[in-house]
């Protein structure tokens, strides 16, 4: 599965120090500067609030079950 097909889908995201965050995956965007390159993703949290992960800092992500968001 490529990571294109999680868009719009209820993930659980597993950090690398162990945390997990849950919600819809909004937006994937890979950027590229004069310091390098980087992917993040844009979740939209269940109470609304939207948060910005560097693909780096993630260990695993999975489909979720969405359950009254």
């Amino acid at each position: 599965m490529k990571i294109e097909d999680f868009i719009n889908k209820y993930v659980i995201l597993e950090f690398k120090d162990g945390t997990i965050l849950e919600g819809i995956l909004i937006e994937i965007k890979e950027n590229e500067d004069e310091w390098g390159y980087c992917v993040t993703f844009t979740i939209r949290e269940k109470d609304d609030t939207y948060r910005l992960v560097y693909a780096s800092e993630i260990a695993t992500i999975s489909e979720g079950i969405l359950v009254d968001m």
